[in-house]
């Protein structure tokens, strides 16, 4: 890569390159370096757009999921015209048309503990990833590699971050000293589980730029602090991270993202095997297991909403299947043994990723109710 700017680049960073805290050679060192941004949705998508328009020199775009539609409400490097398409793919053509003074890597790939050959390679790592496994698989694998980490973490109004440098082991704060075990995965509420406001993760993805372009230009040394933020509240605090704290062990065992997925992984039903049992005809019993307000909102045709799961005298005498939804597949999950326990003659499953997962799909509600045993009741005692 050319260490020296051209006359377009001078013009381009200008306004940049006019703080002091910067200059020209600060402007360097942002073509010198190199930053990987692990996760290309809500977190990544505004973090990439400054790092690239600061002039980040390298920028690595790691993710192997598709633009959905349910992406365009917060991740604003895509558009509609780019749903089904790779995100790494329509992220680099928009960061690289709007800046083509940078280097972008693109790796469309699952993230998992193979990938610290990739991380050894970068500068800064930005952790923009969706879900607790990743975040503790890529928190781990920086801190053995002594590579500094951006972390953020969302969650419907609220928002953390922390900038974990782990210059030397122990020596910084990282995320096991917040949160020493990671918490199972289907007790964490995600974005496509809690929802989210689309502003939320602009304001901490741009954050997280910041941070990363403060470490390059070594501009205000990062302490050891959590930051909360509260957009609904407008309110942003800082608490100190304890450095001393006992953590779980001095080189944390690397964990598979997934891993803690799999439980009743066998009576989980997709959005597909469901479509396809009402399209068949079969005899099931569909259990809507939300409260009233929701399934007035949106709720299949066919389905038994259950106000009293204490009753079970909806369930008649036949030994159908029961299907078990709500919102995001949580709230079923929760209920799984529960209704395993007072009907042990059926077969149960629960719909992975809820009645949400089911639109994601692309799949309608509105379909005939025939096939299911029942369609509506409210229980009594």
């Amino acid at each position: 890569m050319n260490h020296q700017l051209s006359i377009e680049e001078l013009r381009y960073y200008s306004r940049q390159i006019r703080l002091k805290q910067i200059g020209i050679s600060g402007q360097l060192k942002l073509k010198q370096a190199s930053v990987l941004v692990i996760g290309v949705g809500g977190l990544g998508c505004p973090a990439l757009m400054y790092l690239a328009s600061a002039g980040v020199g390298h920028i690595g775009l790691l993710d192997n999921d598709i633009v959905s539609l349910s992406n365009l409400h917060r991740q604003s490097l895509f558009q509609y015209a780019d749903l089904g398409r790779l995100k790494v793919d329509c992220a680099a053509e928009k960061l690289q048309s709007s800046n083509p003074f940078i280097q972008i890597e693109k790796y469309p790939i699952y993230f998992n503990a193979d990938c610290a050959h990739i991380l050894k390679q970068y500068d800064v790592i930005v952790d923009a990833t969706d879900n607790f496994s990743s975040k503790y698989l890529l928190n781990d694998l920086c801190q053995q590699l002594y590579k500094p980490l951006i972390y953020a973490s969302i969650d419907q109004f609220a928002g953390q971050l922390a900038v974990f440098k782990n210059k030397e082991f122990h020596k910084s704060a990282n995320l096991r000293h917040i949160f020493p075990t990671q918490p199972p995965d289907h007790l964490v509420m995600s974005c496509n589980t809690a929802g989210v406001l689309g502003v939320l993760p602009g304001i901490l993805g741009t954050y997280q730029a910041a941070e990363a372009l403060k470490l390059i230009l070594n501009i205000n040394e990062p302490e050891n602090k959590l930051y909360l933020f509260d957009v609904l509240g407008n309110k942003l605090r800082s608490i100190n991270i304890d450095i001393h704290s006992e953590i779980q062990s001095q080189h944390p065992t690397l964990q598979q993202p997934g891993a803690c997925q799999n439980i009743n992984i066998a009576n989980q039903m997709t959005a597909c095997t469901l479509k396809t049992w009402l399209i068949e005809a079969r005899k099931f019993y569909l259990v809507d297991i939300r409260e009233r307000d929701e399934y007035d909102e949106l709720a299949f045709t066919a389905a038994t909403f259950i106000h009293d799961i204490d009753s079970e005298a909806f369930i008649h005498t036949d030994i159908h299947p029961i299907v078990l939804y709500c919102s995001t597949g949580k709230r079923s999950i929760n209920q799984f043994e529960y209704f395993r326990s007072i009907f042990p003659n059926h077969p149960i499953y629960m719909l992975k990723d809820g009645l949400f997962g089911y639109l994601d799909e692309g799949y309608s509600f509105g379909i005939d109710g025939s096939s299911v045993v029942a369609h509506y009741t409210t229980l009594n005692h």
